[in-house]
Protein backbone atom coordinates (compact mmCIF):
# COMPACT_ATOMS: atom_id res chain seq x y z
CA UNK A 1 0.00 0.00 0.00
CA UNK A 2 1.66 3.31 -0.96
CA UNK A 3 0.78 6.87 1.02
CA UNK A 4 -1.52 7.92 -1.19
CA UNK A 5 -4.24 5.05 -0.29
CA UNK A 6 -3.71 5.52 3.43
CA UNK A 7 -6.49 6.60 5.16
CA UNK A 8 -6.17 9.88 8.20
CA UNK A 9 -7.94 11.37 10.64
CA UNK A 10 -7.97 15.12 10.20
CA UNK A 11 -9.30 17.42 13.33
CA UNK A 12 -12.46 19.42 12.61
CA UNK A 13 -12.13 22.19 14.89
CA UNK A 14 -14.97 22.61 17.42
CA UNK A 15 -17.29 25.46 16.30
CA UNK A 16 -16.76 28.49 18.66
CA UNK A 17 -13.42 27.74 19.96
CA UNK A 18 -10.86 29.58 18.30
CA UNK A 19 -8.05 27.24 17.48
CA UNK A 20 -9.75 23.94 18.46
CA UNK A 21 -12.07 22.37 21.09
CA UNK A 22 -11.48 22.39 24.50
CA UNK A 23 -9.79 19.65 26.42
CA UNK A 24 -12.02 16.13 26.97
CA UNK A 25 -10.81 13.18 28.72
CA UNK A 26 -13.64 11.55 26.29
CA UNK A 27 -12.46 11.50 22.83
CA UNK A 28 -16.05 10.64 21.45
CA UNK A 29 -16.43 14.56 22.32
CA UNK A 30 -13.86 15.22 19.51
CA UNK A 31 -14.91 15.76 16.36
CA UNK A 32 -12.83 13.76 13.84
CA UNK A 33 -13.31 13.19 9.99
CA UNK A 34 -11.37 10.20 8.42
CA UNK A 35 -10.86 10.60 4.69
CA UNK A 36 -8.45 8.70 1.75
CA UNK A 37 -5.55 10.71 1.58
CA UNK A 38 -6.29 10.18 -2.45
CA UNK A 39 -9.05 12.56 -1.81
CA UNK A 40 -7.19 15.29 -3.03
CA UNK A 41 -7.80 18.04 -5.08
CA UNK A 42 -12.04 19.20 -5.07
CA UNK A 43 -13.36 17.85 -8.24
CA UNK A 44 -16.56 20.27 -7.78
CA UNK A 45 -18.50 22.43 -5.54
CA UNK A 46 -22.00 23.65 -4.40
CA UNK A 47 -22.72 27.05 -4.38
CA UNK A 48 -24.99 28.35 -2.19
CA UNK A 49 -27.51 30.28 -4.02
CA UNK A 50 -30.73 31.01 -1.97
CA UNK A 51 -31.05 30.60 1.63
CA UNK A 52 -28.52 31.04 5.04
CA UNK A 53 -25.39 31.18 3.68
CA UNK A 54 -25.89 32.61 0.68
CA UNK A 55 -22.79 32.80 -1.64
CA UNK A 56 -20.72 30.50 0.53
CA UNK A 57 -19.07 27.75 -1.11
CA UNK A 58 -18.64 23.87 -0.45
CA UNK A 59 -16.34 21.37 -2.07
CA UNK A 60 -17.02 18.05 -2.86
CA UNK A 61 -14.42 15.30 -3.38
CA UNK A 62 -13.75 11.91 -5.26
CA UNK A 63 -15.58 9.10 -3.09
CA UNK A 64 -18.53 9.76 -0.98
CA UNK A 65 -19.93 12.69 0.22
CA UNK A 66 -21.70 13.23 3.09
CA UNK A 67 -24.42 16.73 3.06
CA UNK A 68 -25.66 17.37 6.30
CA UNK A 69 -25.66 20.22 8.92
CA UNK A 70 -23.11 19.50 11.51
CA UNK A 71 -19.19 20.01 10.92
CA UNK A 72 -18.94 15.88 10.89
CA UNK A 73 -20.40 16.08 7.30
CA UNK A 74 -17.58 16.28 4.14
CA UNK A 75 -20.18 19.02 2.94
CA UNK A 76 -20.98 21.31 6.14
CA UNK A 77 -24.48 23.42 5.28
CA UNK A 78 -23.78 24.77 8.92
CA UNK A 79 -25.91 28.00 8.17
CA UNK A 80 -28.81 27.97 10.39
CA UNK A 81 -30.82 25.80 8.01
CA UNK A 82 -33.09 23.62 10.30
CA UNK A 83 -34.38 22.09 7.99
CA UNK A 84 -31.62 20.13 6.36
CA UNK A 85 -31.17 17.25 9.59
CA UNK A 86 -27.59 17.52 11.29
CA UNK A 87 -25.95 14.31 9.76
CA UNK A 88 -26.20 13.06 6.17
CA UNK A 89 -29.34 14.76 4.68
CA UNK A 90 -28.00 13.82 1.20
CA UNK A 91 -24.83 11.55 0.17
CA UNK A 92 -23.20 12.95 -3.22
CA UNK A 93 -21.06 9.86 -4.33
CA UNK A 94 -18.02 11.10 -6.93
CA UNK A 95 -16.77 8.32 -8.92
CA UNK A 96 -14.42 8.45 -11.61
CA UNK A 97 -17.07 8.96 -14.27
CA UNK A 98 -20.50 10.23 -13.31
CA UNK A 99 -21.37 12.26 -9.96
CA UNK A 100 -24.50 11.01 -7.92
CA UNK A 101 -27.01 12.47 -5.68
CA UNK A 102 -28.78 9.90 -2.97
CA UNK A 103 -31.42 11.20 -0.35
CA UNK A 104 -30.38 10.28 3.22
CA UNK A 105 -33.77 9.14 4.24
CA UNK A 106 -34.72 12.11 6.18
CA UNK A 107 -38.12 14.04 6.40
CA UNK A 108 -37.45 16.81 3.88
CA UNK A 109 -36.51 15.33 0.88
CA UNK A 110 -34.12 16.94 -1.61
CA UNK A 111 -34.49 18.16 -5.26
CA UNK A 112 -32.42 18.71 -8.12
CA UNK A 113 -33.34 20.75 -10.64
CA UNK A 114 -37.21 20.80 -9.51
CA UNK A 115 -37.68 17.18 -9.05
CA UNK A 116 -37.68 15.01 -5.98
CA UNK A 117 -34.86 12.86 -5.49
CA UNK A 118 -36.37 9.34 -4.46
CA UNK A 119 -33.70 6.80 -4.99
CA UNK A 120 -30.01 8.25 -6.95
CA UNK A 121 -29.85 10.82 -9.48
CA UNK A 122 -27.23 11.71 -11.77
CA UNK A 123 -25.90 15.13 -10.79
CA UNK A 124 -24.54 17.25 -13.62
CA UNK A 125 -22.24 20.86 -13.73
CA UNK A 126 -24.96 23.48 -13.44
CA UNK A 127 -27.59 21.11 -11.95
CA UNK A 128 -29.41 23.39 -8.90
CA UNK A 129 -30.27 20.87 -5.67
CA UNK A 130 -32.83 22.21 -2.89
CA UNK A 131 -32.16 20.68 0.64
CA UNK A 132 -34.20 22.06 3.19
CA UNK A 133 -34.57 25.85 2.56
CA UNK A 134 -31.30 26.13 1.20
CA UNK A 135 -30.77 26.09 -2.77
CA UNK A 136 -27.23 25.23 -4.58
CA UNK A 137 -25.92 25.30 -7.77
CA UNK A 138 -23.57 22.03 -8.58
CA UNK A 139 -20.33 22.62 -10.79
CA UNK A 140 -17.54 20.20 -11.77
CA UNK A 141 -14.07 22.10 -11.52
Amino acid sequence: MNDKDKSQTVHIPTQGTPGGPRPSANLDDVPTQVQLASAGAPIGRLTIIEGPGLGTVRSVYKGTNSVGRYTDNIVALDFGDNSISRHQHAVIDCGDREVRILDGGKPNPIEVNGSRVSKEQVLRSGDLVQIGMTKLRYEKV
